[in-house]
């Protein structure tokens, strides 16, 4: 039974974080203003989809840096659905600063209490998942967004993500991780694309 709990996480994870960026690749490669919108309204409705999977993996796992920086990205999620729905954009709340500074100081203390240091190759992985997604997230939620969130995803939260799962599938000795591992590499490409077709529109 935990094994087939494993699998269905695995999937709906896996998924709708493709899903997340196969749809920012959409939005960067449309030149028409409404496809643009509705593709970035499905990106953040299927990164919030995703998000409990992901969340109930960490917190099986311990992995208690990434479950409480995940958690301190919701906001800024809401945040970029509701600015791709309304033409007029919202300022993004100092308050979620200060949440994501909070959640994350919180999430090292609990791993660092529950591992008696930091020491686990996991904790660091998950330092770049945390910087990579926060500040990805943070950044691509505005609807005048800054593109080097891309950046930060494809150098920091996805190879670091992958890692994570790859030491998981090792430490547990389950392959379904590896499937959540393959699902990061997959995604990459996916963001690349996206980053170049921005930046194109941008210098052209």
């Amino acid at each position: 039974m935990e094994l087939y709990f494993l699998k269905i996480l695995a999937f709906w994870a896996g998924t709708f974080y493709l899903l997340n960026k196969i749809f920012f690749w959409i939005t960067e490669r449309s030149s028409d203003e409404e496809k643009q919108r509705r593709s970035r309204i499905a990106c953040w409705i299927f990164y919030m989809i995703g998000l409990p999977a992901w969340e109930i993996h960490f917190v099986y796992n311990s992995n208690w840096i990434a479950f409480f920086v995940e958690l301190a990205g919701l906001p800024s999620m809401i945040l970029g659905l509701v600015n791709a729905i309304q033409k007029k954009e919202k300022e993004e709340p100092k308050l979620l600063l200060y949440i994501a500074i909070a959640t994350t100081l919180i999430g090292i203390c609990i791993s660092v209490y529950s591992n008696r240091g930091f020491s686990e190759i996991t904790q660091w992985f998950e330092v770049g998942i945390a910087t990579g997604f926060l500040g990805g997230t943070i950044l691509l939620a505005k609807k005048t967004y800054n593109i080097k969130g891309y950046l930060l995803f494809l150098i920091l939260m996805h190879p670091s993500c992958a890692l994570l799962m790859r030491q998981l599938a090792i430490n547990n000795g389950e392959f379904t991780y590896n499937i959540l591992a393959v699902q990061q590499l997959i995604s990459m490409p996916f963001v690349l694309y996206a980053f170049i077709n921005r930046k194109r529109k941008l210098n052209s």
